[in-house]
This record gives C-alpha cells, structure tokens and sequence, in this order.
C-alpha cells in the first residue's frame, strides 16, 4: 500500500501540542456539505505547513499561497484542492497551558 504524500505530512510533528488532527477536507469540519467555520477549528496546507484559523470573521493566507480565506466574499479553498487541507481542532486547552 502506498502513503499519499498527505499521510506522511500528518505524521511530521510540525503541529503544535494541543491540536487534534480531524481529517483533511470539509468532512472534517462537521457534518453537512461545505466548510463550517469555528474559532476552534484550524486548517493546515500540507503544501506548506502554515496552520490557519477558521475564525469566520478572518482574513488569510497560508505562506506558499496556496491556501485562501476570504470572509467577505464567503470563500475558503486551497489551489490543491480540498483534500490538501488538514483541519485541526483546538477547542481543549493543552495541558502546559494549564498549569
């Protein structure tokens, strides 16, 4: 069986302590069709690395620019596609945060 080249991104650490991986594409973000965006919820451009918030109310650009979030024109994507964003959840406090 071979990795998708998405697989071996997952796995390379690169994301912080506090963070749970909860799939790739807008699957991940909940149930129903499209992105649901949430303060909590962070996507990863596996082109790059950059982790972006899905803050509704934000505007941004993962840094190979491959990865969009435009609020005001209601648009969310990746040039590599869907299936190329990492959707990642912080909504738990990590633990070095509590102390």
């Amino acid at each position: 069986m071979k990795i998708s080249a998405i697989a071996r991104v997952r796995h390379d650490d690169r994301v912080d302590d506090g963070y749970e991986y909860l799939g790739n594409g807008p699957e991940a973000t909940g149930n129903g069709a499209g992105w649901v965006m949430s303060g909590d919820l962070y996507a990863r451009c596996t082109g790059c690395g950059s982790l972006m918030s899905l803050d509704p109310t934000e505007h941004d650009d993962c840094v190979c620019g491959a990865m969009n979030k435009d609020p005001d024109a209601a648009r969310f994507g990746s040039t590599l596609g869907d299936a190329a964003i990492e959707v990642w959840d912080l909504s738990q406090t990590p633990a070095y945060l509590m102390l």
